[in-house]
Order: C-alpha cells, then sequence, then structure tokens
C-alpha cells in the first residue's frame, strides 16, 4: 500500500523494465493508493495466480501486461493513464490494460492509444446489475479493441460507462441512454 515505483518521466527518459513481475501461482495485491509510473510495462503477469489491483495509478508503456495470466485480474478504483508522457499525446502504441480474465471498476483508462486491448472471453466491464462506473474517454486509438489473438467471438459487457462525450451515440456525459449490443457490423464497432 501508498508504494511508488518510478522508472522513467518522459519520452527522452529511456523506457524499459517492468515495475512488477508476477510469474508465480500464488496471488499479487497492490493497493492503497500505490503507483507504478515510467516503465515499458508496469504490471506484468503470466503465473497462474490472481492479481487484485486498487486505488493504483498507473502511467507506463503498458499499465498491466496480463496477457499470458492464467488467473484472474481485478482491477478497481484505479487509473491508468498515459497522455505525452512516453509519446506524442495520447501515445500510438500505449495500453491501458491488456487481459482475457479482467473484471474493471470504478476505474479510469484515458489518455491511452487503446484503453483496454481484449485478448480472451472473459472481460468484464460493466453489467446491468454491476455497472463498472469507469471512465474510458481521451484514448487516441479507441477505448475498448478486441485482439485479433483469440478475442474474435468474445462477449464483454460494458454497463454503466463513461465514454468519450458526443461521440458514436454517446450523450454530452459519455453516457449511452440505451442499452445497445454492438458487434462486428455496427456502425459504431471502430473509431474512438
Amino acid at each position: 500500500g501508498r508504494s511508488r515505483m518510478n522508472g522513467g518521466t518522459s519520452s527522452s527518459t529511456t523506457l524499459g523494465g517492468i515495475g512488477v513481475q508476477m510469474l508465480s501461482d500464488g496471488a499479487l495485491t497492490i493497493l492503497d493508493g500505490s503507483g507504478i509510473g515510467g516503465y515499458s510495462t508496469g504490471i506484468k503477469v503470466s503465473g497462474k495466480g490472481n492479481i487484485t489491483v486498487d486505488k493504483a495509478d498507473l502511467s507506463n508503456h503498458v499499465g498491466i501486461d496480463a496477457t499470458f495470466a492464467q488467473g484472474s485480474v481485478l482491477v478497481t478504483n484505479s487509473r491508468f493513464t498515459t497522455g505525452s508522457t512516453f509519446e506524442s499525446s495520447p501515445g500510438t502504441g500505449t495500453i491501458g490494460i491488456i487481459a482475457s480474465r479482467l473484471k474493471l471498476r470504478n476505474s479510469e483508462v484515458s489518455s491511452n492509444a487503446f484503453g483496454i486491448l481484449i485478448t480472451g472471453p472473459g472481460v468484464d466491464l460493466g453489467t446491468i446489475n454491476d455497472p463498472g462506473n469507469n471512465t474510458f474517454a481521451n484514448n487516441g486509438t479507441t477505448g475498448v479493441a478486441f485482439s485479433s489473438n483469440g478475442a474474435g467471438n468474445s462477449i464483454v459487457n460494458a454497463q454503466g460507462n463513461t465514454w468519450n462525450p458526443n461521440t458514436q451515440g454517446a450523450d454530452a456525459s459519455g453516457h449511452y441512454t440505451q442499452h445497445i449490443l454492438v458487434t462486428r457490423q455496427s456502425p459504431i464497432a471502430f473509431g474512438k
């Protein structure tokens, strides 16, 4: 809790390394105001253990990379923002979270190139009975994207979140007034 890890601070700083790497079958918990910033990857998970992140602030080229994680990733009350820290705002290659087994609640994923990159079928960004209350705003390419490697037929719930205002059918507050189903053929399936 309340720990700070800083790797680099600007685009002129050589990026490299991983803030926290988890390879084990045990659990990893990062909480209570912790911050990880300036790394190529803030948290990299490839073990079988579950990871819980609560009240953390991550500003890295990639916030969490759980591409090869076999356990679940639970993120609450956290921020994943990059802005122009590493690349021209909001960055062309920065990603907030890469995951296949993710539950995200009450968090901000903004000012990255990609907010969330989904790599498998187990991502929950909010349901009708348990709204996400997440904010996906000002991401350069898109707030949520599906990886071409294994996520093509994924179903993702994303109820109760805030998106870019006045964009692709969202109102001035960044909300959708109705629950909508987005498929590959939907007009709003691509874009910010």
